[in-house]
């Protein structure tokens, strides 16, 4: 749930913004753009911190990954 709500969260107004600018046939104010395209890169960066903090799974694969590529 977590996942998919700060895909929602950081995606939502970069597509609602586009379908705005398509359908109005608008452009939109360039700091207001650069917020909205710097939230879509901010869901890349949270996506590996949400998953180790709430898979265990994931953390044990990783650990186990950073084990056998450390020897």
């Amino acid at each position: 749930m977590t996942i998919a709500t700060t895909f929602t969260v950081c995606w939502l107004p970069f597509q609602l913004n586009h379908i705005v600018m398509h359908v109005g046939k608008t452009t939109g104010a360039s700091l207001t753009l650069d917020t909205i395209e710097t939230l879509t890169y901010v869901n890349s960066c949270f996506n590996p911190i949400v998953y180790a903090l709430l898979w265990r799974s994931f953390r044990l694969s990783f650990l186990l990954v950073r084990l056998t590529t450390a020897s």
